[in-house]
């Protein structure tokens, strides 16, 4: 599922010279249901490769993609007359999408649109960003650790004998001793700040991050000190992203803070512990069966836990979570949503995320953002997606084919299963002219092929198996296939020149062994392909007289001028570089 709320979706979509091109305008129909330029550029862009035509033509990929689009929204329009959001999985799925949009619709509100960047920050910005920092650091896990020795550098021990120290072997030692190079925008906020204020060799004051304190050293710094007002603008996206995404960091978190202030959520680590230890239990195959995903812990850890399932695993200021609580909180998102249950660290972060997802949803609620445009416009393209997916399921999973349409698919498509014609040769290969001429004359003159291409042949895997190359078909081995497939076996060939694109890089002398005619295997060598394969076309026959019948009532219209207005990245980037950028909404 794509985030609702993409910052910068596209940098081509904010800044695109298609000025002319309406992100409102409709691109196609399906009855009264549109799809906007602006519906069609987000599917594109954001859709897997795999959902896309394999082909280098950008508009026969443009054309096909809106095609899918279009059969997804026939199936939906059709699985909504049937009623299928009606269900209540279907309904399960739109509460949590809602409660996420209204989440995200929240943020937009309190975070990102109180959030201004001036111009005078990204250009200070981009004179750092042309300075690369060759820092040393040292962690340590609590501040008064890393004051008192800091308080120790101030007395003059070097920095290389702090590191000598706590290096618990010679590779850590080497790890910490080497500077690494950094520019603006590579490190966490706070220590950022720091180390562009040291100079040669200074170590700074104590500073946190999210995983400690450190003590940096400023190793060297080389500075790029033509700074060109075209190359301000090629990374002014990349500065301005940067700068709010920290803004926006740094705002969230206190709103947080401040909404939660007098909850104090705590997380009951005994009861953590118990269920961490029942879901590892539960999980683990025996054998060599692959462990259960994360998505199916909860049905195989919850039957474990009936001793726990009253016990409280989070608790604020007015009420808790027991496990019961936070398992029905699981069970109500999608599948691929779900924690894992084994791993105690990233199981306790995730119980956080969902506390905090939780007042933010509330608040949410509370300005009744639930009837926000672009919720329910969020609300509706999920419920048309899971409607889609339920109507296509329903219309081909009960598709069945007999062992009499498999035999009349497979003598219809015969030419399908054909095993083409292939051939074998043995070869000498070596790298210049003359010596393959001279190896040519010796092999006419008697001299065994595969012992000299077990001394001779550059091609060495080959030349450990005497120089057979295997059988091939045609398209293989370039020039060297090519005349293979136009000689009588035994005939000897050469020397042949073998390219790697327009360069020569050697010759070959080689002699046809075997030539294999192309064949058709029997049906019942080939059976449950073919069976598999005469579904499949079984399903699309299905699926297209359901959508041409769908259309009788919901007709569909493309506007193919526009579609072909529309520049995607595919084509717009050709031939030049762009900043993509996608900020996520937390």
């Amino acid at each position: 599922m794509r985030p609702l709320y993409l910052l910068l979706l596209l940098t081509f979509i904010a800044c695109s010279s298609q000025e002319s091109v309406d992100d409102q305008a409709v691109v196609a129909r399906v009855g009264e249901r549109a799809i906007t330029v602006r519906d069609f550029r987000i599917g594109y862009e954001l859709a897997p490769a795999n959902a896309k035509l394999a082909t280098q033509d950008v508009a026969a990929r443009k054309q096909a993609f809106l095609e899918s689009t279009i059969e997804t929204k026939l199936l939906a329009v059709a699985g909504l007359e049937a009623g299928l959001d009606q269900r209540d999985d279907v309904q399960r799925v739109l509460r949590w999408h809602e409660q996420q949009a209204v989440i995200q619709t929240l943020y937009r509100e309190v975070v990102r649109d109180e959030i201004d960047v001036s111009e005078d920050e990204v250009r200070a910005a981009f004179v750092l960003l042309n300075q690369r920092l060759f820092l040393r650091q040292l962690l340590f896990r609590s501040e008064a650790e890393a004051q008192a020795a800091f308080r120790r550098v101030q007395q003059g021990v070097a920095f290389e004998d702090l590191a000598l120290e706590r290096a618990r072997s010679e590779g850590e030692l080497q790890q910490i001793l080497s500077p690494k190079e950094f520019r603006w925008g590579d490190l966490d906020e706070r220590l950022e700040t720091a180390a562009y204020g040291l100079n040669h060799r200074e170590v700074s004051a104590p500073t946190k991050s999210n995983v400690g304190v450190h003590l940096i050293q400023l190793v060297d710094r080389k500075e790029n000190l033509i700074h060109t007002e075209t190359a301000f603008e090629a990374r002014r996206n990349y500065i301005e992203t940067i700068i709010r995404r920290r803004k926006e960091a740094t705002h969230a978190r206190q709103y947080l803070a401040n909404l939660a202030a007098d909850q104090h959520p705590r997380i009951r680590g005994p009861v953590l512990k118990a269920l961490v230890q029942r879901a590892q239990e539960a999980v683990s195959r025996r054998g060599e069966e692959s462990p259960l995903p994360p998505f199916q812990h909860i049905h195989a850890v919850r039957p474990r836990l009936s001793d726990l399932m009253d016990q409280e695993l989070v608790v604020f200021t007015g009420g808790a979570w027991t496990v019961r609580a936070f398992f029905d909180r699981i069970e109500a998102m999608p599948p691929a949503s779900r924690p894992a249950l084994t791993n105690p660290g990233p199981l306790t972060m995730r119980i956080a995320e969902m506390v905090r997802d939780d007042y933010l949803m509330q608040e949410g609620y509370r300005r009744q953002l639930e009837q926000d445009a672009a919720v329910q416009e969020e609300v509706a393209r999920i419920r048309e997606e899971a409607v889609s997916t339920l109507m296509r399921r329903a219309l081909l999973d009960t598709v069945q084919v007999s062992e009499a349409d498999a035999r009349a698919f497979y003598e219809a498509n015969r030419m399908r299963y054909q095993i083409p014609s292939t051939v074998n040769i043995r070869e000498v290969m070596v790298r210049d002219r003359q010596r393959a001429d001279s190896l040519y004359q010796a092999i006419q003159n008697g001299a065994d092929l595969a012992t000299l291409a077990r001394a001779h042949s550059v091609r060495r895997w080959a030349a450990e198996r005497d120089g057979e190359l295997g059988y091939f078909a045609a398209g293989a081995f370039g020039t060297i296939g090519e005349q293979a497939f136009t000689m009588a076996v035994g005939e000897l060939a050469g020397p042949v020149p073998v390219k790697l694109d327009t360069v020569t890089v050697g010759y070959s002398v080689f002699r046809l062994r075997d030539r294999q005619p192309a064949t058709v295997p029997a049906l019942e060598e080939i059976h449950d392909t073919v069976l598999a394969d005469a579904q499949k076309a079984r399903q699309r026959e299905v699926l297209k007289g359901f959508l041409e019948e769908v259309k009788t009532r919901h007709p569909v219209s493309i506007n193919e001028e526009l579609l072909a207005a529309i520049e995607t990245l595919d084509a717009t980037a050709r031939g030049r570089p762009m900043d993509v950028i996608m900020t996520r909404r937390r």
